[in-house]
């Protein structure tokens, strides 16, 4: 058995000798407050709050019709505008202004009968999608700029034409 001194600790623990006598704390250790150990030193491991719980999932409501005084809330941009149905814009409708503005720098004649006969079929193609495409004033500016440039290019044409064989002739008829 382990020996005991008078306070029922035992003697290999408190520090006494094993004269059975109680041991007194050294001085030094009174004056101190006893040192914690070095885990406790470091600064203690920022903890995370626990995960808040997801709210319960609610119900989507039901889709309303669409018509045309219902515009539904995901179709408000951010801006607090609402816009329409996005629509496609026919490219014919594209390609006849740029070929009818083409047609004053790069190709003249050519480019204003490639965007009137463009601007026709897309005004034919935009009237037959019942709304699903869109352009129509692309298409009219094509074929007005088309045709204007169409003109212009027969004055120049009928100029030059009667201007030759108006020299031709003067030239034959003053011999």
């Amino acid at each position: 058995m382990e020996d005991q001194n008078q306070t029922g600790t035992p003697a290999d623990q408190s520090g006494s000798s094993d004269s059975g006598t109680p041991s007194t704390p050294e001085p030094s250790s009174m004056s101190t407050p006893p040192t914690p150990p070095a885990e406790s030193m470091e600064t203690p491991a920022r903890q995370m709050p626990p995960p808040q719980p997801e709210p319960a999932p609610q119900p989507e409501p039901a889709p309303q019709p669409m018509t045309a005084d219902y515009i539904p809330a995901t179709a408000v941009p951010a801006s607090g505008y609402a816009t329409g149905p996005t629509t496609e814009t026919n490219t014919l409708a594209i390609i006849s202004l740029v070929a009818s503005i083409a047609s004053w720098i790069i190709i003249p004649g050519l480019g204003g009968i490639i965007g009137v006969i463009c601007a026709i079929i897309a005004r034919n193609q935009i009237k037959a999608s019942a709304g699903s495409q869109s352009g129509d004033g692309l298409a009219i500016a094509g074929l007005i700029v088309g045709a204007i440039n169409i003109v212009l290019i027969c004055l120049v044409l009928l100029c030059f034409v009667t201007g030759i064989f108006g020299a031709i002739l003067s030239s034959g008829g003053s011999r």
